[in-house]
């Protein structure tokens, strides 16, 4: 038995006809595995900003140690804004506005993320609002700015897929993902975060 597209293209699925067995391979993504062995997690934040220039949204967090996390950030923003990504920026333990849960994607799964947040609490990260973030609990100039995109008005992120925007982070390592307004407006902030961990190699 064979299975044909319009166009005339042969062996698209193909079943042995002598012993049953399907011969045509199935690929599954990596996210698409992690997701049902119950390693893939996520974590989000949204606010409304002040209608203040420079006004900011951030969510920072501690990667585990010995472990590989593969990361994509997605950003959202209803004005103009700056996303950026910082490695290893100071961060002050007990600062942030608030927790950011985490969730495992698969969600029959008991594991939880190894990510932590700025007390050491695992399986959460930390949430900066404009007043928080600019206070002296995180410093994004100790660390290296690791990407930096002028999202405009109702724009997504480029990095829409995984395939052009994932990373690998660093273990043991701070990061802070953050949207900045530029110019004056209430903006909308949303931030989410997807990944899944493996042990390093």
């Amino acid at each position: 038995m064979e299975i044909r597209d319009g166009t005339g293209t042969q062996n698209l699925a193909k079943v042995d006809g002598k012993h049953r067995l399907h011969t045509t391979s199935v690929n599954l993504t990596n996210a698409h595995h992690e997701v049902h062995i119950g390693y893939m997690f996520e974590g989000f934040v949204s606010q409304i900003t002040a209608n203040a220039d420079t006004n900011q949204t951030i969510i920072s967090l501690k990667t585990g140690i010995n472990k590989k996390i593969h990361m994509f950030a997605f950003a959202n923003t209803s004005g103009q804004s700056w996303f950026y990504v910082y490695e290893n920026p100071t961060i002050v333990a007990g600062g942030g506005t608030s927790a950011v849960s985490i969730f495992n994607k698969h969600r029959g799964s008991v594991n939880i993320s190894t990510i932590i947040d700025s007390d050491g609490v695992k399986n959460q990260a930390d949430f900066w609002d404009e007043t928080d973030s600019a206070g002296a609990n995180i410093t994004l100039s100790d660390g290296t700015l690791i990407h930096q995109e002028l999202l405009g008005a109702d724009r997504t992120s480029f990095a829409q897929s995984r395939g052009s925007g994932e990373r690998i982070l660093k273990p043991n390592t701070n990061y802070a993902f953050l949207l900045e307004n530029e110019g004056a407006a209430a903006n909308i902030h949303n931030i989410v975060l997807e990944w899944y961990e493996k042990n390093e190699d």
